[in-house]
């Protein structure tokens, strides 16, 4: 469990996925350079940009839904 927590802590510290951490560490372990673990990492930080702007461009359209869909109804509306 204490390792668990160390692995958990170190992700969050390189704000890294668990799975990242533990391969990251080890490869650290084996004596590989950190340069070795280097493009998992940027893999990881890529695609943590990419979900976060992902999930804001569906939240844009979300809402860009909605204000067409209020201003079909109030143009209804004024039709009648």
């Amino acid at each position: 469990m204490e390792t668990i927590e160390a692995v958990q802590a170190y992700a969050d510290r390189h704000k890294l996925y668990f799975s990242v951490a533990v391969e990251t560490l080890a490869l650290m372990g084996l004596g590989k350079q950190s340069a070795e673990a280097f493009p998992r990492l940027v893999a990881n930080m890529v695609e943590r940009v990419f979900n976060k702007q992902f999930h804001r461009f569906a939240k844009l359209l979300t809402y860009a839904a909605i204000a067409a869909e209020e201003a079909n109804y109030k143009s209804d509306l004024l039709l009648l």
